[in-house]
């Protein structure tokens, strides 16, 4: 790494140390951020990115360090904690920007509300100020404005803008780090292009940027150094112009990333509908009918909003439908429950994995069964030997890192706690899989394997898939049709291999009425 005090080090770091109970998070770690630098960070789950961003925010306190500089000053990792609220702004995937409120009152919350002499909120103030950051910021958006009519884009500017707001020149904007973790999981491909953008900006100003993605693509595109880690180490830091999406992913995976080519196969010839929807109408669905063949992987795309999860949510019976008709395998689904849903031989993986699939307090055994646990019933007992003998089968089979079957799911990294959701689901042998972005938030070996798994459901075990995406990449590469939603209904299709560029400029063009 060279001399940790070099002069263009913002961030700098050798030997750093941090263990959890059995686990060692970070083994050794050495890194460095160049003042006013985009700089990737990058690895697997588990890898250690969660842990240094942690010590680097002053959430966690390292165990030790051999040496530790945050603009050009020596810390003690005790030091390193207390100063670092300061010293650095983070910007979580979810940047926790409220709907019901305007961009203003967004703002206002990293500062506070100027208040009158009377103690009530002075609004006149309020708006004059958040006009000033949304210009320093170039936020092309009106103070008044409500969040929700934002593009997702806007509404991560404005998450970034509140943690910077307090930084007006540029002395102080260099003595911070702007931590991004995952900022484009969320984002259609337009918004992404405004986003890095507006990162390009803010570096051109002198703002140290660190970002954390799975999406290599976007990390090559706006990153100037790459630093790569696995087990808690450091196994690379390169130039992002001397990399390919190819070489880093490898880097990451220690070799073994290659992408599976794509099966074109698509469903037998002849296979008959596994799922038909006439004219299905509910909450941000209207009147969508379509059908998914056996074996078929169907994409549905769109941008936010436009009703392609709300669709998956009402086959699965989550949200209520107020009409139209649903056959699987040829029998009429009665709608509302996820109880006949799971009868009618559904399966539904959510997009929010932490919120609606992961039972985070309970162990992987227990997570793995969730879905058939009335099979291990015996006299009124749980034969508990059964569970945990198909629970290690099904942790071998869908290729789970974890500790043991009685590790509490929360102990695992986030693609291996989505891997052993696939598991729950697709040992029920599904008729209709319903997957909502299926490898959003994981890294790319996980990405990898989950796509070998949807692909042997459907061509190999003859599954209807029904898959909701922003992914682009993942719409290109695993769908044999894709479907174009806008303003909840279907308004167009794609067949067969695609572009990714066609993708996306369909999806803008359909959400523009055009």
């Amino acid at each position: 790494m060279g001399d940790p005090a070099r002069h263009d080090a913002m961030f700098a770091a050798t030997g750093l140390r941090k263990r959890f109970g059995a686990t060692q998070a970070l083994d050794g770690l050495s890194i460095d951020v160049h003042r006013g630098e985009i700089h990737g960070l990058v690895g697997a789950n588990g890898s250690g990115k969660t842990t240094f961003v942690q010590i680097l925010a002053g959430l966690v306190r390292a165990d030790a360090a051999e040496t530790l500089m945050f603009d050009g000053r020596r810390l003690t990792v005790d030091e390193l904690a207390a100063a670092s609220p300061a010293r650095v702004r983070l910007v979580h995937q979810d940047p926790c920007t409220f709907d019901d409120l305007s961009v203003a009152e967004n703002l206002a919350l990293g500062s506070g509300y100027p208040l009158s002499r009377s103690t009530r909120i002075a609004w006149r103030r309020l708006y004059r100020r958040s006009s000033e950051i949304l210009e320093r910021f170039e936020i092309p958006v009106a103070p008044r404005a409500s969040m929700s009519s934002l593009s997702m884009a806007d509404q991560t500017m404005v998450a970034i803008a509140r943690v910077l707001q307090d930084q007006r020149d540029q002395r102080e904007r260099a003595t911070s780090v702007l931590v991004l973790d995952e900022p484009t999981a969320a984002l259609p491909d337009r918004d992404v292009e405004d986003l890095l953008d507006a990162l390009r900006r803010f570096a051109s100003r002198g703002q140290t940027i660190l970002l954390i993605d799975h999406r290599l693509r976007e990390v090559l595109a706006v990153a100037d150094r790459v630093t790569v880690l696995r087990d808690g180490r450091r196994v690379a830091c390169r130039a992002a112009s001397g990399l390919s999406e190819d070489s880093l992913a490898d880097l990451v995976a220690g070799g073994a990333a290659r992408p599976v080519a794509a099966s074109r196969s698509g469903p037998p010839p002849g296979s008959t509908a596994g799922v038909t929807v006439e004219a299905l109408t509910g909450p941000g669905v209207r009147e969508v009918s379509l059908s998914v063949r056996r074996g078929e992987i169907v994409g549905l795309t769109g941008l936010r909003g436009a009703g392609h999860s709300e669709l998956l949510r009402g086959l699965f019976g989550v949200t209520p439908m107020t009409r139209g008709t649903v056959r699987v395998a040829g029998a009429e689904l009665r709608l509302g429950s996820p109880g006949r849903a799971m009868k009618a031989g559904i399966a539904y993986v959510p997009s929010d994995r932490a919120r609606d699939a992961a039972l985070t307090g309970m162990d992987v055994a227990a997570n793995i069964s969730a879905a058939v646990h009335g099979r291990y019933w015996r006299r009124w007992r749980i034969d508990s030997r059964a569970e945990r003998r198909d629970a290690a089968a099904l942790c071998a089979r869908f290729l789970v890192n974890a500790a043991s079957i009685d590790a509490p799911l929360n102990t695992l990294s986030g693609g291996n706690q989505q891997k052993v959701v696939f598991a729950r689901w697709l040992r029920r042998e599904p008729t209709l899989l319903l997957l909502d972005e299926p490898t959003q938030g994981v890294d790319v070996g996980a990405r990898r394997e989950i796509e070998r798994f949807i692909r042997h459901a459907a061509h190999g075990g003859g599954t209807s898939v029904l898959l909701a995406s922003s992914d682009v990449d993942e719409l290109a590469g695993l769908c044999d049709r894709i479907l174009i939603m806008a303003h909840g209904r279907l308004v167009d299709e794609l067949h067969g291999p695609v572009a990714r560029g066609e993708i996306t400029n369909l999806v803008t063009a359909k959400a523009a009425g055009r």
